[in-house]
């Protein structure tokens, strides 16, 4: 990732790129497995977004209309504003409680 003839594109795992790394030669994130816990897609964006980068970062995320990924991102989204959820332990942050359950099932995915 830099230079010439660098890397261009890094492919990581959202869990796996949310620990351990500093990529801020890299400007954009890209999410393509959304998941109902806003902290890893935190940390994983903050990879890039960090002291030392020079430039605006940008998060992106890929999702397919009418599918239950739209669906996962609307309670991502959810959570992430809830401010009780930053205090609940990482079991906690991960549980779906049964209004996000009912959220999944009542859908109208087509």
């Amino acid at each position: 990732m830099g230079g010439v003839g660098g890397v261009g594109v890094l492919l990581l795992q959202l869990k796996s790129g949310g620990q351990g790394l500093n990529l801020t030669e890299a400007t954009h994130v890209m999410f393509v497995d959304p998941s109902l816990n806003p902290a890893q897609h935190l940390q994983a964006a903050g990879r890039v977004h960090r002291i030392g980068q020079t430039r605006r970062s940008f998060v992106h995320w890929f999702l397919i209309k009418n599918s239950i990924e739209e669906v996962i991102y609307q309670l991502h989204c959810r959570r992430r504003n809830d401010t009780r959820i930053g205090a609940a332990s990482a079991k906690e942050r991960d549980a779906l409680s049964v209004d996000d359950v009912g959220a999944l099932l009542n859908s109208n995915l087509t």
